[in-house]
Order: structure tokens, then C-alpha cells, then sequence
């Protein structure tokens, strides 16, 4: 019989690649412009959001 998952203890294996390749493209120029226009869109339309 399998034990029963319980999704606050699902464990997901991070590659250590891929994590270095996101930072890389957040600390990207062109990603935070993005980020700030939708930061402002959201303003906007009155979201009460957090990025």
C-alpha cells in the first residue's frame, strides 16, 4: 500500500542550472523594464498585487 501524498510536503528537485539561468535573466535589463510595465498596468487596473 503507497502512503498518501500531502501536497504541503511535495519536495521538487531544483537544477542547479536552471536556478543560475533565471537569476541571470532577472537580473537582465530588459526583464526588469518588463516587470515594471506590468507593475504599472496592474496599478492601473486597480489589482491590489505583489510582485
Amino acid at each position: 500500500m503507497k502512503p498518501a501524498i500531502d501536497a504541503g510536503q511535495t519536495t521538487v528537485k531544483q537544477d542547479p542550472d536552471l536556478k543560475s539561468q533565471i537569476l541571470k535573466h532577472m537580473e537582465d535589463s530588459s526583464f526588469q523594464d518588463m516587470l515594471q510595465k506590468v507593475e504599472r498596468i496592474m496599478e492601473e487596473i486597480g489589482g491590489n498585487w505583489i510582485l
